[in-house]
């Protein structure tokens, strides 16, 4: 939904109509809704910008009355934050004359109770990230391929912006380093829309919906999704194979949220879940759909889907079609888990197992790694600025100490487990081993996240 992502990313064809970019819009409005466990955020900014995501939203407001979707707000009120904007983009105006207009602040002020308090400061941690970030990491390597003799100029010219009170854009970025043509643009915008979207989710302990359009498939902002519950593709082709995509995502808003309220919806959504984790891409989990839709068949009567002149048919004929999956699924899991306990182990199941084990010890050593990383340049900056006698620097290399004892241990852990799973006879030992491994791993986690805490006051 920003306007700041469609100037690099090749969101929306030249050939459609604004009619079907906002219908495209309203459709991952409706998935998102549905994919969320909560609510979703959506910067009030996206919507004073374009004047197609504030159509889109005009006709799915129901969201933002039942918050459903949130507008994050450092400010105190609306009033405060477009008179900042205005200020912060003067530089930039021309690109960004939406905060200039009063139809998107008009709106937005109608629904002052989707607004949800926000802390972090977009353009300094933009300033902050882009100083400490290496040389080496997915953000930054792009731009010191393309443009390695400006690359520390571009590191603080976001610190430079927001010292004289203007926002971090593509262009203000621009701007203050004299770059006029378009060479730099897709790395640069890609580099400042990351360090945005992590902001967001890191505050609000949130996710990011994979793939979602209007943005190009697998461009995700550089932010990692391995989770296959979070991805549009995967359920917008879930709801394709059991024959209810095109209602869902056609639907109006209140259409949207009585589903999400149904208990049809809710367990259907709960075994949703628990495919997405069992399963290891987007063709088993779509599969595993297919083969129950496949025995249901025509046992529920879809064609109840087309009338548009009954909503309430359409409705309960899609809530039937939920509900007989979930029944469906229900009276097999019995036996499914008496198989388990005595089915042999294929050499596929046992790679299997390994691989999801790696996944999630890859996934804490990395944290440990970003944070042992964070604080190895925080030393570096003491000793340049306060000399290696700093006391500080002993502090904050016990830290580091700790950290890096800790991802030997999680590394042991995972090689005793992987052993263990090699030799197991069942699938059901298989299952209890790795639980077994995950909760070892989330107690490093816990440590991890304990030390990070303790050592926040470093940083």
């Amino acid at each position: 939904m920003s306007p700041d992502n469609w100037k690099t990313y090749a969101t929306f064809s030249e050939k459609k109509s604004d009619d079907s970019k906002v219908s495209i819009l309203q459709k991952s409005l409706n998935i998102a809704v549905l994919l969320s466990k909560d609510y979703c955020l959506l910067p009030p900014g996206f919507i004073a910008q374009s004047v197609l995501a504030k159509k889109a939203l005009e006709q799915k407001a129901a969201f933002l009355e039942e918050r459903l979707i949130l507008f994050p707000l450092r400010e105190s009120n609306l009033g405060d934050f477009f008179e900042k904007k205005q200020s912060e983009y003067m530089q930039v105006k021309d690109s960004h004359k939406g905060f200039y207009k009063k139809d998107g602040q008009i709106f937005i002020k109608k629904y002052v109770g989707a607004i949800i308090g926000r802390q972090a400061s977009m353009g300094s941690t933009i300033a902050e990230q882009w100083q400490s970030i290496p040389d080496s990491s997915k953000v930054w390597s792009p731009i010191i391929q393309v443009a390695p003799k400006l690359a520390d100029q571009i590191r603080i010219a976001p610190a430079s912006l927001k010292n004289q009170g203007l926002s971090v854009t593509l262009e203000a970025v621009k701007l203050t380093l004299g770059i006029e043509n378009n060479y730099l643009d897709f790395v640069l915008n890609q580099a400042i829309q990351h360090e945005y979207t992590k902001t967001y989710l890191d505050e609000y302990d949130a996710v990011i919906i994979r793939n979602i359009p209007p943005k190009p498939y697998n461009i995700n902002y550089l932010v990692e999704t391995e989770w296959l519950f979070y991805d549009y593709y995967i359920f917008s082709e879930v709801l394709k194979v059991i024959g209810v995509n095109s209602y869902i995502e056609n639907t109006n808003a209140e259409t949207i949220i009585s589903i999400r309220r149904s208990p049809e919806y809710f367990n259907f959504m709960q075994l949703y879940e628990t495919v997405c984790c069992d399963k290891l891409s987007r063709g088993e989990v779509v599969a595993y759909f297919a083969s129950i839709k496949n025995i249901i068949g025509s046992s529920v009567k879809s064609e109840f889907l087309l009338d548009e002149t009954n909503p309430k048919k359409q409705l309960d004929t899609v809530l039937q079609i939920l509900n007989a999956i979930v029944e469906l699924r229900d009276d097999n899991a019995s036996a499914n888990e008496a198989r388990k306990n005595h089915q042999q182990v294929s050499s596929a199941y046992i790679e299997n197992a390994i691989r999801l084990c790696e996944s999630e010890k890859n996934d804490i050593c990395k944290k440990i790694k970003n944070k042992i990383t964070v604080y190895d340049n925080y030393i570096e900056n003491l000793k340049k600025n306060a000399g290696n006698e700093c006391k500080i620097i002993g502090l904050v290399t016990s830290k580091c100490d700790l950290l890096n004892k800790l991802e030997d241990k999680v590394q042991e852990h995972f090689t005793q487990s992987i052993s263990i799973i090699s030799n197991a006879k069942s699938i059901r030992e298989i299952d209890l081993l790795r639980n077994e491994l995950a909760k070892e791993l989330s107690d490093c986690c816990l440590e991890v996240e304990n030390i990070i805490k303790k050592g926040e006051r470093y940083e």
